[in-house]
Parts: structure tokens; C-alpha cells; sequence
């Protein structure tokens, strides 16, 4: 399960719909967000680890304001994270 800004991620949705459970992410600016990252209309959440950070990244880039915080017990996660520049919280 992600958590991003904040927020539990549904695993059993789409993304387009998941990002839309984040507050300020409404349908449109989900679907911006997945054309961004290059994410598939379609995509489930049973997704690879760095689907999950460049969707978090990206909500990053769009909120600057905002912190985006990713939280996972996933070591391979954590060090996908850290070499991108972004910090899990365990």
C-alpha cells in the first residue's frame, strides 16, 4: 500500500481514481498526473515500486507546496526512493 500526501492509497482501484483520494487531486488533475508520468488509463495498483515513487514524484512537482511523503516497510522501495531523492518514512 502507498501513502501519498498523506493519504492511503487504495490498492483496488485505478490509479486515475486512487490520486483522486488525495485532497486537491480531482479527476482531471489525476489524469494529468498519469499522462505526466506516462502511466497507463487503465493501470490497477498492483504496480512495481517505481510506478508508485515517479506517481509520487510527480504530485511533488505539481504541489511544491505540499509534502509528499512515501511510507513503506519494502527495503527495495526505500532504496528506490533514496536514489531518487525522496525519503520513506517505516
Amino acid at each position: 500500500m502507498a501513502r501519498i500526501a498523506g493519504v492511503n492509497i487504495p490498492t483496488n482501484k485505478r490509479v486515475q481514481i486512487a490520486l483522486t483520494y488525495i485532497f486537491g487531486i480531482g479527476r482531471t488533475k489525476a489524469v494529468e498526473i498519469c499522462e505526466k508520468a506516462g502511466l497507463p488509463a487503465d493501470l490497477d495498483l498492483n504496480i512495481p515500486d517505481h510506478i508508485i515513487i515517479a506517481t509520487a514524484l510527480k504530485v511533488k512537482k505539481n504541489n511544491p507546496k505540499k509534502k509528499v511523503i512515501l511510507v513503506s516497510r519494502d527495503i527495495n522501495m526505500r532504496v528506490i526512493a533514496d536514489a531518487v531523492g525522496r525519503s520513506i518514512i517505516i
